[in-house]
């Protein structure tokens, strides 16, 4: 006689409550970092502490996360995956409740670090079913390299660093974190059995669309930050108002990923991810000439064409990456795409919170006007420079784009066509 356990493995809805829970892991180890981007500055305010110290409750959780998702799909082939699974999800409940329960900063911070542990292993990378031993060189030179050149770009402009950026602190951190980066290429690229393959990246599409990727998500992630921030502090929104704002931003990117997936079939994809990062820009651009005295349907109307900008490049670009790849590659290359986009991420809110108390500082030793202004300059000549990142995230397209018209020969449109089809 069948057991319960076993009658429902056999059953046919067996495999969509397995679905539906990795949906609903992933799903809350995603808004897990947009609802702390809308809460922080109300953290700020809970703590008593200053932007340097609030942007570790998101960059902790990131480091943990960017260093557990290519690592985790190694422990599971071992331990199996939904043992590893389940604690992924004891590991994200724990850490979440601690954060509700924490007495300072530091405790925060420690909560959303393991948080993040947790959300790397709900959302792993997939690994080969053959063994190979744990790569432990690549592991340690990533977990060195990504706290301490976080620490480095916030230590620069910290209050409490008298010395800037010529501290000795600040510089030791970025050269071994600069050793300890080279360090992790040359032992992935020499590994047979990396935690990341890089050699994919050696393969032009896939290459081009990292190197995208890698800016775009400096500045998608890095507006998510900052916005909430001019409207919490700058306008007095509620972290609710504020997180009310983004939310027809998520519809619109959701909606409009899937209607630019099909228009692949006829426009090709890289017009589709340039128009879409033009988009993004634009939307920057626009939000860096907000003021005290920006309306609530401005601000409503820069964010809608954001949430299209970010619709219409991700599956564009993603389909362009995968292209040339192969089935057995794709766990892979799916593992560097997560990897990067939240290395990325969190390097890109260090180097705003950097430009932001550095213009913040400027404005205020230098102008004679309240303490919100100064903030809200402070974060638009920072979302000015996410403009400019923005913008650079087109140039490996520009390249792609150059080289096929170089090699398009001249009177063949049968070559012409070919070379169309990027």
């Amino acid at each position: 006689m069948a057991t319960l356990g076993e009658h429902i493995r056999q059953s046919n809805a067996y495999k969509w409550w397995i679905l539906g829970m990795i949906m609903l892991g992933t799903f809350m180890a995603v808004l897990d970092v947009t609802v702390v981007n809308v809460g922080l500055p109300a953290i700020m305010s809970a703590f008593g502490i200053g932007i340097s110290t609030a942007e570790w409750v998101i960059t902790a959780y990131m480091i943990t996360m960017t260093v557990m998702l290519p690592s985790a799909g190694w422990f599971a082939d071992r331990f199996g995956n939904k043992r590893i699974y389940i604690l992924g999800l004891a590991l994200f409940t724990l850490g979440s409740w601690l954060c509700g329960k924490a007495p300072g900063d530091l405790f925060l911070i420690g909560a959303r670090a393991l948080q993040g542990v947790g959300s790397g292993i709900i959302q792993k990378e997939w690994k080969s079913p053959a063994r190979h031993p744990f790569d432990w060189r690549g592991f340690v030179a990533i977990a060195l390299f990504m706290p301490l050149a976080i620490y480095a770009l916030a230590r620069g402009n910290s209050p409490t660093n008298h010395d800037g950026w010529a501290s000795p602190t600040v510089i030791g951190c970025f050269a071994v974190a600069a050793v300890a980066l080279a360090y992790f290429v040359r032992t992935e690229l020499r590994s047979p059995a990396p935690l990341l393959q890089l050699r994919l990246l050696g393969e032009r599409n896939f290459g081009v669309s990292m190197a995208v990727l890698t800016l775009f998500s400096i500045g998608m992630l890095g507006g998510t930050y900052l916005l909430p921030l001019y409207m919490q502090r700058g306008l007095g929104y509620t972290a609710l108002m504020a997180g009310s704002v983004f939310l027809p931003v998520g519809l619109i990117q959701g909606v409009l990923s899937a209607v630019s997936g099909y228009l692949t079939r006829y426009v090709k994809p890289l017009l589709l991810a340039a128009a879409g990062i033009l988009l993004l820009a634009t939307s920057f651009w626009l939000a860096s000439r907000f003021t005290l005295h920006t309306t609530h349907r401005h601000i409503l109307f820069v964010l809608y064409i954001r949430g299209l900008g970010m619709g219409l490049t991700f599956a564009p670009l993603n389909f362009f990456s995968l292209r040339n790849l192969t089935q057995h590659d794709m766990a892979a290359a799916a593992g560097i795409s997560n990897s990067i986009k939240q290395l990325a991420g969190s390097v890109g809110i260090a180097i705003l919170t950097a430009v932001y108390s550095a213009r913040t500082a400027f404005h205020a030793a230098h102008e004679t006007v309240s303490a919100s202004q100064t903030y809200v300059e402070g974060v638009t000549d920072a979302l000015g420079v996410v403009t400019w990142l923005t913008l650079a995230a087109g140039l490996p397209l520009l390249w792609v784009f150059r080289k096929k018209r170089k090699k398009t020969p001249a009177g063949n449109p049968g070559a012409a066509g070919e070379a169309g089809e990027s």
